[in-house]
């Protein structure tokens, strides 16, 4: 079962990477680099939080290789009592992020927390970026400082640094909008016409005038009786 859900978890990790890490035209991608110059005492461990396997362990004074993905949100020196620290490694190895992350939320933070850098413009001679930053630590309380960000060449040699740094991966298109439904008319029902009969004084209706031989047939009867 752990197997199982070990290999779901890399197959998301990889298909979110690919989706995510399509370079733009004019970009390149680059390495990340970081060191950390300070004294850590005995039981305490340096560890930078939110890279792309959860947490990096950070050996002091040493040059750490360092593997960030924007979806892992913001990264962030911390410092971690060693016995939690020494969980981490194994974790990592199997791309355990959620079992990372309440280990290095246990740590103290020794500063403010940092993007990485993705791509950069492909004219730009750097090939890494790399981070060096002092740390003070007495007792449980840590302070980082960054000192310089360098950007190297493939010998290692500091080159200038690229106008832009925050290059987003590129947008997918957007689906094409649904075609509006024409508004529908309703026609109003006709009014019937209304026919009123003349009404007599009795309230009986009249349907048309007597016809014109029946006056004259009577107006013969009467004539006859004068005679």
């Amino acid at each position: 079962m752990q197997l199982r859900a070990s290999i779901v978890a890399i197959g998301w990790l990889w298909a979110t990477t690919a989706s995510a890490d399509l370079l733009g035209p004019g970009e390149k991608g680059v390495k990340l680099s970081i060191q950390v110059d300070g004294t850590v005492p005995a039981g305490k461990t340096l560890i930078l939080a939110n890279t792309f396997r959860g947490a990096d362990l950070i050996t002091p004074n040493t040059v750490s290789k360092v593997e960030w993905h924007p979806m892992g949100g913001e990264m962030q020196l911390r410092l971690l009592a060693s016995a939690e620290a020494d969980k981490i490694p194994a974790l990592r190895e199997k791309l355990d992020r959620d079992g990372i992350k309440p280990i290095s939320d246990k740590g103290k933070a020794c500063g403010a927390a940092f993007r990485g850098v993705r791509t950069i413009s492909d004219t730009n001679p750097a090939e890494e970026v790399r981070w060096t930053f002092t740390a003070t630590i007495t007792g449980d309380d840590c302070k980082a400082e960054l000192v310089r960000t360098d950007y190297l060449d493939g010998a290692g040699k500091p080159v200038a640094a690229p106008g832009n740094t925050d290059i987003p991966p590129p947008s997918p298109p957007a689906p094409a909008p649904a075609k509006a439904e024409p508004a529908k008319v309703e026609t109003p029902a006709a009014t019937p016409a209304k026919t009123d009969a003349p009404k007599t004084e009795s309230g009986c209706n009249i349907a048309a005038p007597a016809p014109a031989g029946l006056v004259v047939l009577f107006a013969l009867l009467l004539r006859r009786r004068r005679r």
